[in-house]
């Protein structure tokens, strides 16, 4: 049986450089998942205060025609394939709201005249 040195043993339990590096990207994998917020990616829309009134803003690429390489379809009654963005009521989403929904001088959405705020995460959990 052929003996082992010193360094060759040293190598089987450290497993070499080559070894770590998978450990070392795997925890970087798990790292960056565990610090990402898993909620605010997974959205179709921003959800809006506005006073009393919860309002959700669809963005426009959710609006792109299916011949500009969006995924709307124009031939279904009701779709606004225009690539802008729309609001809706958010409870029912089926209310638009476009025409009250305005941004002000500062560039905030105003809903009848009242400043719109983003939710929070809690808010989204409810």
């Amino acid at each position: 049986m052929p003996r082992i040195t010193k360094a060759q043993r040293e190598a089987l339990l450290n497993k070499g450089p080559a070894m770590k590096m998978p450990r070392i990207i795997a925890g970087c994998v798990m790292l960056s998942v565990l610090c990402a917020a898993p909620g605010a990616h997974a959205r179709l829309w921003e959800a809006l205060h506005c006073g009393k009134y919860d309002i959700a803003m669809i963005p426009g690429k959710y609006h792109i025609p299916r011949e500009n390489g969006g995924g709307c379809d124009p031939t279904y009654p009701g779709n606004l394939c225009d690539s802008k963005a729309h609001y809706y009521d958010y409870k029912t989403q089926s209310h638009r709201l476009d025409r009250w929904v305005v941004l002000d001088k500062q560039g905030y959405e105003t809903f009848t005249g009242r400043r719109c705020r983003s939710f929070s995460e809690e808010e989204y959990g409810k």
